[in-house]
């Protein structure tokens, strides 16, 4: 420290290997004056030069010996700036700052897009027609303009799934293409109409999106050009239809794509994401949509059995379908541990004794009876998909078996009163089908194995 009058006391950044290291130190007062008078722009001095640059900061900055050192020996040159400053607040939200003197126009341009904006002349922005009124406009398209009924129509055979809104005379209102005439025909090239078109029954067909749940108006392909029945016509369209007997309400193959990972990512639920497509259809409950809540669930319930069964190759087998899976066989099997035939090595059962260890396979059991299920459904009212075939036991064999051993009783526990045994022979209680769920697992990677879920029916038995 330097015996002089004007002192400061600061913390001083000081450079170790793992970046910067904060140290409490004093300095004289006008280092900010010596750091303005190095500012250097190239890095090619000697090693002289570099020291005698350190020198001069050292004895006019009134920087410590340490601090300089610390530079020095990594061979950089003084900072151009004063480490010691604070960091402004402004520095790590300028884009935030700089839009803050934009908010007025960004008002505006939101405001504008409620009304008509630039386009007030009623000429069609497509065709150019001062006959035809245009007072249409697309919300997924860009703004292009007002259209007349025509173009709207035309622009959307491709696009069926747009939200259309109509000028009234005060403002814009919610509109459909089907009550702009168009028709959606299925089994024919997009734009084509059938000559001979069977119509939905009740031409109230209903199609959930990701921003709508539209009401639209569809038809099958009545001439004969494709043999295809009704739900191999929608799935072509990449419509999953809820029923497979005049279905009369679909899903489209990316809304239940975009749910899928939503769920993964942010554990949203069912009803939420229909609750959050339902009001992006209507947000006021003046017209609010059909109740398709229930549908979706089906759906979607039918969907990730489908994904299972096709990555996991059930889909190329020509000679046995997805009834015949194996037990198991959709399972994933834990990456580390050893299977035979898949990541160990020829002749592994001829390993010498003391390294037999490396191919053992370590299981556990595990149960948790605070997963109870409740007796509010049964296998004729909502059937299970996979009999079996990934990780839960198959239904009808494991109920087999419990016959079997109904009349078993767990043992009490003498020295203890671990309540997993002793109030292992407890019922879940009235109102309930099980009691929680046990599972064997991979016990180095806690993975499930295939068919090693099951229910358990009093206590954690």
């Amino acid at each position: 420290m330097h015996a002089l009058a004007h002192m400061v006391k600061v913390k001083k950044l000081k450079v170790v290997d793992s970046g910067f290291r904060v140290t409490d130190t004093s300095f004289r007062s006008d280092v900010n004056a010596a750091i303005k008078a190095f500012t250097w722009k190239e890095n090619n001095l000697s090693d002289s030069e570099m020291d005698a640059v350190w020198d001069c900061v050292h004895q006019s900055a009134g920087w410590d010996q340490g601090y300089v050192d610390s530079f020095v020996n990594q061979d950089k040159l003084p900072p151009a700036n004063d480490p010691e400053l604070p960091k402004t607040k402004e520095k790590g939200g300028k884009p935030m700052h700089e839009w803050m003197k934009h908010i007025d126009s960004f008002l505006q341009g939101l405001i504008t897009l409620e009304g008509r904006g630039d386009f007030t002349t009623g000429i069609c922005s497509r065709c150019r027609s001062p006959e035809l009124e245009a007072k249409y406009r697309c919300l997924c398209c860009d703004n292009f303009g007002l259209v007349c009924q025509g173009c709207m129509v035309s622009s959307h055979h491709h696009m069926p799934f747009h939200r259309i809104e109509v000028w009234n005379g005060s403002y814009f209102s919610q509109s459909s293409l089907k009550a702009l005439g168009l028709r959606i025909q299925l089994g024919h090239p997009a734009g084509e109409q059938c000559p001979f078109p069977n119509q939905t029954w009740g031409d109230d067909f209903i199609i959930i999106d990701c921003d709508q749940i539209h009401s639209v108006g569809l038809n099958y392909c009545g001439c004969g050009q494709s043999p295809k029945g009704q739900v191999e016509q929608l799935l072509e369209r990449r419509l999953y239809p809820a029923t497979v007997v005049n279905p009369k309400t679909a899903a489209t193959f990316r809304v239940l794509e975009l749910f899928e990972l939503l769920q993964y990512e942010s554990k949203l639920s069912t009803y939420e994401f229909y609750q959050t497509i339902s009001r992006l259809t209507d947000n006021t409950g003046v017209r609010e949509p059909k109740d398709r809540y229930p549908t979706l669930l089906r759906i979607v319930h039918q969907w990730r059995h489908l994904k299972l069964l096709k990555r996991t190759g059930r889909g190329h087998d020509p000679i046995r379908g997805a009834a015949e899976t194996r037990p198991g066989e959709c399972a994933l099997l834990c990456p580390p541990c050893p299977h035979p035939g898949i990541n160990l090595l020829e002749g592994w059962e001829n390993a010498p004794k003391d390294l037999k260890f490396l191919y053992a396979l370590n299981l556990a059991l595990d149960a948790c009876f605070r997963m109870k299920r409740k007796d509010c459904s049964s296998e004729e009212v909502d059937p299970g998909l996979s009999k079996g075939f990934a990780y839960v036991v198959e239904e009808k064999a494991f109920q087999e078996y419990l016959k079997k051993h109904d009349k078993e009783t767990e043992p009490k526990s003498t020295c203890s009163r671990h309540d997993a045994v002793n109030l292992a022979d407890i019922r879940p209680g009235q109102g309930y089908a099980s009691s929680g769920i046990a599972t064997v697992e991979c016990s180095r990677h806690d993975f499930k194995r295939p068919c090693a879920v099951c229910d358990m029916q009093r206590g954690e038995r």
